[in-house]
């Protein structure tokens, strides 16, 4: 499950996911 966010200048899409107890990020640019 991951949880997209928007990136602060609004160019990026910031996406978060929980695995077996680690934090994986993605980081999506448009």
């Amino acid at each position: 499950m991951c949880k997209p966010q928007w990136s602060p200048d609004g160019k990026k899409i910031i996406c978060t996911r929980t695995k077996d107890g680690n934090v994986e990020i993605f980081i999506i640019e448009l």
